[in-house]
């Protein structure tokens, strides 16, 4: 039950716990005893309300008390995974690359590839002999095999894919000594 008065209005509680006691000491009074006996009720009862009230503040000064512990705990928990996170964003990289075997090297249908390849491209960035051969077909990317030298990447597919299919596009000495280097073989293609 909430009682209203001037210095509080429907929407907000009364402003302290012991003035929410008082009224509701004061209001159950005069319900049950009437006005007479609600007047002898205060008057006999004032030493409860006060002993209540000191232990009901002291209720209220352990849970604020317990309440500040718990805040300090979260706050240092906080602390201690900002670290944690820290450490494992710092050592992370070196684990993997400690437990990792050695990477093996890109190739091609039948070999190494240049340092640096493979690499997916846009076709819109090849030259127009090239760009103009994939955008015929509706490619969007392609890999780039070696310098000069390029796959079409169809929709869907993965580098690795690509490179299997045994296509090399591009400039016909590039492509010539792609083959010879790298591929071992003549691929299929078309050169300019």
């Amino acid at each position: 039950m909430m009682t209203i008065s001037p210095e509080t209005s429907a929407n907000e509680k009364p402003s302290s716990p012991r003035r929410h006691t008082t009224l509701l000491v004061a209001t159950a009074a005069l319900l049950v005893g009437g006005i007479a006996g609600g007047m002898a009720g205060a008057a006999i009862g004032s030493a409860g309300p006060s002993q209540e009230l000191s232990e009901t503040d002291a209720a209220l000064d352990e849970s604020a008390s317990k309440l500040d512990d718990a805040e300090r705990q979260i706050t240092e928990l906080e602390s201690e995974i900002d670290t944690l996170e820290s450490d494992v964003k710092e050592l992370a990289p070196q684990a993997i690359a400690a437990d990792a075997p050695d990477a093996p090297q890109p190739s091609g249908p039948a070999g190494n590839l240049p340092e640096g390849y493979p690499f997916v491209v846009q076709v819109s960035e090849l030259p127009d002999q090239v760009r103009n051969w994939y955008e015929m077909g509706s490619h969007t990317e392609a890999v780039a095999l070696a310098p000069g030298v390029w796959t079409e990447l169809p929709p869907g597919a993965d580098m690795e894919s690509a490179i299997a299919a045994g296509i090399a596009d591009g400039f016909c000495a590039s492509v010539e000594a792609y083959e010879r280097d790298y591929a071992k073989r003549d691929l299929a293609g078309t050169c300019w």
